[in-house]
């Protein structure tokens, strides 16, 4: 199949027929990371043997589409002419799609406009929660706090829990890494020869 060709198929997908599948599954292997041509190959492949699309294809092209209803109604055309909706075919878990979030609004009874403004407003404030408990004014006070505690520490020649205490600031304060792994292989040295 030439691009000409891959481009009429893409730009209209009702024309896919079985007799595309190999070329199309030569495109989805050459090109895995190429959703269009993925969701082609399973149409034509569903269309050439009449089975179902298989959960795991269905859910790795779910990952790269931007929808899942229109990807839905592609590959199971006779569920939109019933009416019926789309159900999660392995098991009922929240996508975060807008049709979770609204479902999940309306689930909460009452007006689902309401619904979703609360659902809007507890997000931002974990965010700006999530913002602050990440700002380096919030840390700098509980670091200088623990470089206190490592000194008195070691001052008490309590070297395992100063080592504990600097292997939790490496991962707090990524920028002296270096000094902390430094101080933790040296106070490693005196335990061990201490032993």
């Amino acid at each position: 199949m030439n691009t000409e060709a891959f481009i009429r198929l893409a730009k209209n997908p009702k024309l896919v027929e079985a007799i595309h599948e190999p070329e199309l599954r030569r495109w989805t292997e050459k090109y895995p990371y190429f959703n269009q041509a993925r969701v082609l190959w399973m149409k034509a492949s569903q269309l050439a043997s009449a089975d179902p699309v298989s959960d795991d294809e269905l859910e790795l092209a779910g990952l790269h589409t931007n929808d899942l209803r229109w990807l839905f109604f592609y590959l199971y055309p006779e569920m939109e002419l019933s009416g019926e909706q789309p159900v999660h075919r392995r098991h009922d878990r929240f996508s975060g799609s807008y049709f979770d979030i609204l479902n999940a609004a309306s689930a909460e009874g009452g007006d689902a406009g309401e619904s979703l403004k609360k659902i809007a407003q507890r997000l931002k404030e974990s965010r700006a929660m999530m913002q602050k408990a990440e700002s380096p004014e919030v840390q700098q006070p509980e670091i200088d706090r623990m470089e206190e505690q490592v000194r008195l520490l070691i001052h008490d020649a309590k070297y395992s829990e100063a080592i504990e205490i600097l292997k939790q600031l490496n991962l707090i304060n990524p920028k002296k890494s270096i000094y902390f792994a430094d101080q933790i292989r040296f106070l490693e040295k005196i335990v061990e020869n201490l032993k």
